[in-house]
């Protein structure tokens, strides 16, 4: 009676969430779904030499399992990749996707045990249970407003930001239900999108906190525009870039002055202006290049247009977490690709100036996971 007992009790527990909830995705089916994404992706050459390895669950705000943690490791162990595969058919199948390795620390807190809670892009957060990630948030969010007002920033868009920001679960919704169909079909070429369309630019990754940075903490939007100018100066346009200045950092301590920056961040503002001064340095007195923001929802097209014309686009995300024990109002990286995954799931690739000297290459993310908490900049040349 006692092993019966244990049997029952057991297989309740891993029921827990497909019993309640018709649309939940199990492990398996999660795995099966990222070995179809892995043989279909732009990197499936290199992914597909290599072995897919289960990490760690994902879960909600609710304490329930909302995904799956997957890398892609060579022959050596090394991490090539990594996919984030989520719980729900009412969410889209792959969250996340990217080179290397996920994020800084994230695998050193999954490592110690604690649980994997995925909000979105740069918003993650590891605790032993929902409660006590909600409260390691709302400690943060706190230092944060008080650290602010002694600096006399009450009041400013930065302090505001951060004081109204909530933390919510991932937006569910059936219309995500076709991208799993085609993931788990016995027929892989269904997959066509993830292969034969997108773009992504051949942007040279820069860390924020190389040696000779003067102020790394918040030079994020600095280093995404030296990352965007570069990127010109290497196709051929008259500007400045790392060359010009002698180095990575003391290209970025310029544009932190070029874009106003100071010890709490760039201002959208502040960043277009900066860039589109910097970009025009060389051509004055005309003035070819100029610049147009946009808030994330409802312009993916915009975005998308940029890449394609070969303008790495500036992305402000609202709230950047590192795991939920210190948080920033915004955080700025470089917007390098766009593809269209299974069910024409709208993705947006970035190169990330922080998260780690070696997090070199491109992360790709959901557009509607992430686009209420974005604004972004292209600069164009007339």
């Amino acid at each position: 009676m006692l092993i019966l007992s244990l049997f029952f009790s057991t297989f309740a527990f891993a029921q827990n969430n497909s019993a309640i909830d018709k649309t939940f995705i199990t492990k398996n089916v999660a795995k099966k779904a990222a070995q179809s994404f892995v043989k279909n992706s732009r990197y499936s050459s290199e992914w597909s030499k290599g072995t897919l390895k289960f990490q760690s669950l994902m879960y909600d705000l609710n304490d329930k399992v909302s995904g799956y943690y997957f890398t892609i490791n060579d022959d050596t162990d090394a991490t090539i990749g990594y996919v984030l595969v989520s719980a729900s058919k009412n969410l889209p199948a792959i969250l996340q996707y990217g080179q290397g390795q996920l994020y800084g620390n994230d695998d050193k807190n999954i490592e110690q045990g604690n649980k994997f809670y995925y909000l979105g892009a740069f918003k993650f957060l590891f605790a032993d249970n929902a409660l006590n990630a909600k409260a390691k948030f709302n400690k943060a969010k706190l230092e944060a407003l008080k650290s602010l007002k002694e600096k006399g920033l009450e009041g400013t868009e930065k302090y505001i930001k951060t004081k109204n920001y909530v933390l919510k679960d991932l937006e569910k919704s059936s219309t995500h239900e076709k991208g799993w169909q085609e993931l788990l079909s016995p027929q892989t070429n269904t997959i066509t999108a993830i292969t034969s369309g997108g773009q992504e630019l051949s942007v040279s990754r820069m860390w924020q906190r190389t040696s000779g940075v003067d102020n790394p903490n918040s030079a994020c939007g600095p280093t995404t525009g030296a990352m965007i100018s570069n990127y010109y100066k290497s196709l051929g346009y008259s500007v400045r870039g790392s060359s010009n200045y002698g180095g990575d950092a003391e290209f970025i301590n310029h544009m932190y002055f070029d874009m106003n920056t100071d010890i709490f961040g760039t201002f959208v503002g502040n960043f277009g202006n900066g860039l589109v001064n910097h970009l025009n340095g060389l051509y004055l007195p005309s003035s070819p290049w100029y610049e147009l923001r946009y808030d994330g929802v409802g312009n993916y097209p915009e975005y998308e247009s940029a890449i394609m014309n070969n303008r790495p686009v500036g992305i402000m995300s609202d709230l950047y977490m590192e795991g939920g024990s210190s948080l920033e109002s915004w955080h700025w990286i470089v917007g390098v690709g766009y593809d269209y995954g299974a069910g024409d799931e709208a993705y947006f690739g970035i190169k990330d100036p922080d998260g780690g000297q070696y997090n070199i290459g491109t992360h790709w993310h959901v557009w509607t996971v992430n686009d209420q908490d974005m604004t972004f900049v292209v600069t164009d040349y007339n």
